[in-house]
């Protein structure tokens, strides 16, 4: 993506990986990533690198990303929250 996106745009829209996958939706930007959100009950967070970003169409994020890879950037704890 260009360096002069403004990520505030893909808050609130639908994330996913290759294949088609659907990761959850994104909540934020949190240094150089965006966090996506999945579940309702048993929440998994996602920081996935701004990177991997492969295109945006305005409703959708698809990450360069496959599975396996997607489980390296969970973080069920929300342990990259900033503590009050």
């Amino acid at each position: 993506m260009d360096d002069s996106f403004d990520w505030n745009k893909v808050i609130k829209k639908e994330a996913k990986s290759n294949g088609n996958k659907e990761l959850g939706e994104i909540q934020g930007t949190e240094y150089n990533c965006l966090v996506v959100e999945r579940g309702l009950v048993n929440k998994e967070f996602f920081y996935i690198p701004k990177d991997l970003v492969e295109n945006y169409d305005g409703k959708t994020v698809n990450f360069k990303i496959s599975e396996e890879i997607e489980k390296k950037y969970v973080n069920k704890d929300n342990l990259f929250e900033k503590s009050t």
